[in-house]
């Protein structure tokens, strides 16, 4: 009888490694899938956070808009809206209105600048699209508005449909201190 017990014994040893090892696979397997989602989720949120921020600092305008969309720069917020739109060379000529928003005097201010025909007004439609990084030189004092025009090559102004204005950056302010 005890060679019985004993092959008994060590027939429930393996059995209960083998459980236990089975178990191990099993928890493994579960910690690699929430770990797999978890890195979906993460993904999720990094593009949906590139896309809020990409929308926050984008304006986007259409010939026919009325109006000022707002934009933050890392000096403080500014406005712009399109006043006038006309034929010119090969392209377009726009005039922007830019507003200050802030206390203070904005120099040196550049700005991606992308234009084309649009599909539905909020989408470029594909051909023609033309960008370029633009400075504007004039000085922005305090709480006004300035007039800025824009030669748009490669696009005539009866196709001209969106004109995104976007990451703008001030190089430079001045404080304006009474003393």
């Amino acid at each position: 009888m005890r060679p019985v017990r004993f092959a008994a014994i060590i027939i429930a040893l393996f059995s209960i490694g083998a459980c236990q090892k089975s178990s191990n696979d099993v928890s493994g397997t579960l910690a690699n899938l929430r770990l797999d989602d978890l890195e979906r989720k993460v993904s999720q949120l990094e593009r949906r956070a590139d896309e809020d921020r990409r929308a926050n600092n984008v304006a986007q305008l259409t010939p026919t808009d009325k109006g000022y969309s707002f934009l933050p720069t890392n000096a403080g917020p500014i406005t712009v809206e399109v006043i006038e739109v006309a034929p010119y060379a090969n392209g377009t000529r726009v005039k922007l209105r830019l507003g200050n928003l802030t206390n203070a005097s904005i120099s040196k201010m550049t700005a991606h600048l992308r234009w084309g025909a649009s599909k539905d007004g909020e989408t470029f439609s594909g051909q023609p699209r033309e960008e370029l990084r633009h400075s504007f030189n004039e000085i922005l004092p305090p709480g006004s508005f300035h007039t800025e025009v824009l030669d748009l090559a490669g696009v005539p102004s009866s196709q001209l449909g969106l004109i995104e204005f976007s990451y703008p950056s001030v190089e430079s302010i001045r404080l304006n201190l009474e003393q």
